[in-house]
């Protein structure tokens, strides 16, 4: 009989759990005490079980990196990169910033100070909301017009997939997210609370 997850030799002969058979690996164990629902003989077999559950079924695990099949002898069936290399890659890739030393804060505020740029650019009085809890980040106006914008930084991947965080606070009336991969500035309207992303513009 297995020893291991779930199992104690500590008890008097005649309060001793049932044995149980282990589901992954078919050995007999005896749990821990009578009200136990363990299913396993060891925490590897549960967790094994689980990865054969869920992955078995979906043929082998490409890395998301350089496309190779991904050995599950080695790294966990749940695994979405062949090594440590490609998975610093592909993260690398895909933020904002490769350059993760930028800090958090410096980032939103280079997003802010661009969409500022280009309103300027297009003939809009700009402000710069200076309290941390403002509903919104930059006020444009021009002549009778006042747009309240939400700022954010934004990621576009290989495919050109576009990507932000669209939570959106009360009162925004556009969002506009700078991409600092091709250091460029693109504004969506905001409707019923949300961005409409499929009304895309380039000029407020």
């Amino acid at each position: 009989m297995a020893e291991g997850y779930g199992t104690s030799t500590r008890f008097p002969s005649k309060s001793l759990p049932p044995i149980k058979t282990c589901v992954h690996c078919k050995k007999q164990y005896r749990p821990r005490n009578n009200n136990s629902k363990s299913k396993f003989c060891s925490h590897a077999c549960r967790t094994a079980n689980h990865a054969e559950k869920h992955h078995t079924n979906k043929g082998p695990q490409k890395c998301r990196q350089c496309n190779v099949d991904i050995d599950t002898s080695v790294l966990s069936a749940s695994s979405r990169y062949c090594g440590d290399v490609c998975k610093s890659k592909h993260k690398s890739r895909t933020k904002a910033y490769p350059d993760s030393s930028i800090p958090r804060g410096t980032v939103g505020a280079i997003s802010e100070l661009a969409v500022c740029v280009k309103l300027m650019e297009l003939g809009w009085h700009v402000f710069r909301c200076q309290s941390p809890n403002s509903p919104f980040d930059v006020v444009a106006i021009r002549g009778d017009l006042v747009r309240k914008i939400e700022v954010r930084t934004g990621k576009i991947s290989d495919a050109g997939t576009r990507t932000w965080v669209q939570l959106t606070r009360p009162g925004t009336t556009e969002h506009a997210v700078y991409y600092p991969r091709n250091r460029t500035v693109e504004f969506y309207p905001v409707e019923n609370g949300a961005p409409v992303i499929s009304k895309r513009f380039y000029d407020l």
